[in-house]
């Protein structure tokens, strides 16, 4: 008789048992799928900010690259300008010295 007992006893508590054990083991799972997708948030945080400051560097090298391209054009206008003036006394030497 107290086998009986023993065996309807565990013949209750095992299944009962056994989704208590499922069930938490489902919500241990989650909850660390959970703390996994908030890394993966963090991360694409992260990425964002560093293609924002990508994007402030390409345009700071773009900046610098249109002022030297400025600097660059004002030093051939500047060049072009004393070619002429050494064109022009060219032009009045050899003008004086073909007058004497």
């Amino acid at each position: 008789m107290l086998i009986t007992i023993m065996s309807i006893n565990f013949n209750t508590i095992a299944p009962i048992s056994a989704t208590v054990l499922s069930i938490g083991g489902l919500i241990f799972q989650i909850g660390k799928h959970s703390e996994k997708l908030d890394i993966l948030s963090n991360k694409v945080y992260a990425q964002e900010k560093k293609v924002d400051e990508n994007y402030k560097y390409i345009n700071d090298m773009k900046i610098f690259m249109s002022r030297s391209d400025e600097k660059l054009d004002d030093m051939n206008n500047n060049i072009k300008d004393i070619k002429n003036k050494l064109e022009k006394m060219e032009d009045k030497i050899y003008f004086n010295y073909k007058v004497k």
